[in-house]
This record gives structure tokens, sequence and C-alpha cells, in this order.
């Protein structure tokens, strides 16, 4: 596709399928002191990548990035330049690649910081936080000159307290703060399928868009079932029940959450494979999740739900 640019010369844009392909110069120069920058910063546990949109939700996002790693976690983030990760395979990317944990804050749903990263560095998985979801506005609003400065300052603060709270990386831990806090909230700014649970007894609370489109249900339907409920799993409708059926003894999934709840452990990417009841038939799906404890609750994060 021959794109024709404001000075007349346009480049070739190749796409393919689902991508779109560019070449991108690499620079003449290189910035010593950005280097230097992110040598300093590679020790510290958490990097913060954003998505820099000149638009009201990414201007909020940038603001809240530089509160979070400057003001509120300045030990214990590195904000990483965009420009510089995205466009030279050096410090900031690497900053990005060796990340023991990576935070992508977007400033809405089409999530650029995290498909632009995905692009030059392959398998790259942050935690997307969707900035937009944290905070309440007219959703009609686009452009920065919409919203008088001090207010974008407070929705971007509102945001940074939330995220640093959320990660334990602020002044309060998530415990401390785990009564002032709305997780169903925060949920949402989550772009990764997402069911909130208790522990006892151990049902879903709350659930996020993603996950309700994953297993097609709604919110209603999801809100105080357990979680062999919310998946189909044919042994959840047992005399029984979800979890104490005899065919549940040493399910994965069941064991990672109640050792959550019970140590406080977090669990990645913890597998089984689960008889599913749909309306055509039972199927096998293979079940993926991860899980954390937030306060008194668990996070249970959907990494797979696929048919084997």
């Amino acid at each position: 596709m021959n794109q024709t640019g404001c000075c007349g010369t346009g480049s070739k844009v190749r796409t393919n399928e689902n991508y779109e392909v560019v070449r991108i110069k690499k620079a003449d120069n290189n910035c010593r002191l950005c280097d230097s920058y992110a040598e300093g910063q590679k020790a510290k546990p958490v990097v913060v990548m954003c998505c820099e949109g000149a638009c009201l939700r990414g201007e909020i996002a940038r603001q809240a990035a530089n509160i979070l790693c400057h003001s509120l976690a300045p030990e214990k983030t590195a904000r990483i330049c965009l420009g510089g990760a995205f466009t030279k395979d050096t410090g900031q990317r690497n900053l990005v690649r060796n990340a023991t944990r990576l935070i992508a804050l977007e400033g809405c749903f089409v999530n650029c910081a995290s498909r632009m990263m995905n692009g030059v560095i392959d398998g790259l998985e942050p935690e997307v936080i969707i900035a937009d979801q944290l905070y309440s506005f007219d959703r009609k609003l686009f452009g920065i000159e919409q919203m008088p400065p001090e207010e974008i300052l407070a929705h971007a603060r509102t945001v940074a307290e939330k995220i640093a709270v959320r990660y334990g990386i602020g002044e309060k831990s998530v415990q401390q703060e785990s009564g002032e806090l709305n997780y169903r909230e925060w949920i949402r700014a989550i772009d990764a399928p997402i069911l909130l649970m208790q522990g006892n007894p151990r049902q879903v609370v709350s659930a996020n868009r993603r996950a309700l489109e994953l297993f097609e249900k709604e919110l209603r339907e999801v809100e105080g079932l357990r979680g062999g409920q919310v998946f189909d799993c044919v042994h959840a409708f047992t005399e029984a029940g979800c979890g104490k059926d005899r065919n549940c003894e040493g399910c994965k999934i069941r064991d990672a959450i109640i050792d959550t709840f019970t140590t406080g452990e977090p669990h990645n990417n913890v597998s089984t494979s689960l008889q599913i009841k749909k309306a055509n038939g039972i199927m096998t799906h293979v079940l993926q999740v991860s899980t954390e404890k937030v306060g008194d609750l668990a996070l249970v994060k959907i990494e797979c739900f696929d048919k084997s």
C-alpha cells in the first residue's frame, strides 16, 4: 500500500494478515545520556512504559507514569522512553527486555505502547493497565485542550496512586490499602480475563469484561459462583459440587487458588484439562491461570482457555 504524506513522497507499508510491517531507519546518532540513564535504572524491580499519546487519555496516562515513577515510587520503578525503546536497540529497549516486572500503562484500549514494543521484542508480555478505566470523566472528550490542566493532573494522580497501591510499590502496601481500593473498578482496567474471588466460601465476586466475553456470560451469571461453574466444568454440577466432587481432587487450578488464599503466594501459568459442558456437548479444554492475593481476595487471571 502506497501512502503519500504531506511532503509528497510516501513510504511503503506492507500488510501481513493482522500486522503492519514497517521499516524504521536506524538512528545515525545515539544519545549517551539516554544510555547512561538506562544503565542506572536497570536494578529497579518494576519497569513502566506508557503510550505517550497526544490525546487527553494519553496525556493523563503520561502524567500518571511520571508521578508513579518520579514521585510515588522512584526507588522501585524505571520510566521508559517509548520512542527510544521502540526505534533503537539500546539501553531503553534493554530495560524493557530484561524487566523483572513490566507494566504497560495505556491511555485507552488501543494499547499502543504494548503493541509497539511487542513488534520489536518477541514474546513480550507486559501487565497491561488501561488508565481511562481508573478515573471518571466525560468520555466524549478527546483533546488535551478539552479538559483543564488541573483536572488532568488530578486524574493522573488518581491513576498513579491506584497503580502504586495495587502493586505494593508506593508508601503503603496493598494490604494496608485494601479497604480503600475498589478492586471491582481495578479489574476493569486490566486487559486480560480476570476473575476476582473471595476465600470462604470460594466464590467469584466479580469479573472484568474480557473474562465475561471469554466465557460468554453476563456479570450476574458469574457473581456468587464457584470457579468451575464459571468455566462450565462438568464436575461443578454434580451433587457434591465444584471443588468437592471426587474428580476435583488433585485439580491444579483448585489447589493453586487455595494455596494463594492460605499462604498469600502467587502461582503463574498453572494448567489443567477440564471437561466443559456446552449446549452442543462436552468438550475438553485446556485452562491455564495465574493467581495473586490482593487484600482478602484473589485475582485469577485466565492465561488460556482453549479446546485441546
